[in-house]
């Protein structure tokens, strides 16, 4: 069965379609399931192909927005490709200094849902002349999951290949993990970068609507980027949230991309150090909620989710 990211910008490849396949997705349970389901991000449709006016052979870049093509930096919306079998629709936030988080999401009938995480991976990917792309980190099977070789919940993977197509508007990632390789396909969101007179929408506040794999929690981000999250049961965590551009002011543009530190306690099998990355997926003044996408890693957990305000 093919299953279309609520965004509806699922590549097409060779007459293939680009269906949501797990290289890293072997799911062996269900953790609990609490939070609020987000649809995709505003990924932009690939150009058109109407021909040229006045007979040219060469048709101007449509006007979409489109990635950096130095450094593929984007929110990526797609889906996870192996052997045209579907398990997971993507995301996959890529910052300019080329770090990379990207979360797997198992089955939704109608969108992505972030609270159906079953993994998260994070690393670093180089592109080179939109051309090539190579790069390494580790992917994180969350509780209740395990990856492809059915034991693991941990491990490498390399990035083997990679472009950037569609006047920059489409990425593609071969990642190679576990003896398997699988590819990345999926369209930058403009949500990612504001410029010009627009001013980037900020993330702090009280999300009363967050999970840690079923355990009902609140987020607090304080205008200082001060964190603090606490669970139904007791968890608890104490951090900090910054811009990608420590320098960057309120009222201005900016990247939509903030790195995530927090120490969780009192959280059996989750207690430690973490550090990750943070984007807003929805915004309040577009569809009344914002929805604000968090990965964060140990070195041997992930803390993945979506939390709504």
């Amino acid at each position: 069965m093919l299953r279309t990211p609520v965004s509806g910008n699922v590549a097409r490849k060779a007459g293939v379609s680009a269906t949501a396949i797990g290289m890293f997705a072997a799911l062996v349970g269900c953790s609990g399931g609490g939070g609020s389901s987000s649809g995709g991000g505003a990924g932009a449709e690939g150009p058109s192909s109407t021909p040229p006016p006045d007979g040219g052979t060469n048709p101007p870049p449509p006007p979409l927005p489109t990635a950096n093509g130095d450094t593929g930096g984007g929110m990526w919306w797609g889906v996870l490709d192996r052997g045209g079998e579907d398990v997971n629709d993507a995301m996959c936030l890529l910052v300019e200094s080329g770090e990379i988080t990207c979360y797997l999401m198992g089955p939704a009938e109608e969108q992505l849902a972030f609270e159906n995480t079953v993994a998260a991976l994070r690393g670093n990917v180089q592109i080179s002349d939109t051309t090539q792309a190579t790069g390494s980190g580790r992917v994180y099977a969350t509780p209740g999951h395990v990856l492809t070789d059915g034991v693991s919940t941990v491990a490498d993977f390399t990035v083997t290949k990679g472009s950037l197509e569609e006047y920059n508007s489409l990425i593609e990632l071969t990642f190679s993990s576990l003896g398997e390789e699988s590819t990345f396909y999926g369209y930058y969101d403009h949500y990612y970068k504001t410029e010009g007179e627009a001013f980037l929408w900020l993330p702090h506040g009280v999300y009363t609507d967050f999970n840690i794999y079923g355990d009902p929690a609140t987020l607090t981000i304080d205008n200082d980027g001060t964190l603090f999250l606490q669970t139904a049961s007791g968890c608890s965590g104490n951090g900090r949230l910054m811009n990608i551009n420590p320098s960057h002011k309120p009222g201005q543009g900016g990247i939509n991309a903030y790195t995530v530190e927090v120490t969780v306690t009192n959280c059996p099998g989750l207690d430690g150090d973490y550090e990750g990355w943070a984007t807003l997926t929805d915004f309040a003044w577009v569809n009344g909620t914002d929805d604000l996408a968090i990965a964060v890693f140990s070195e041997t957990s992930v803390i993945a989710g979506q939390a709504v305000k």
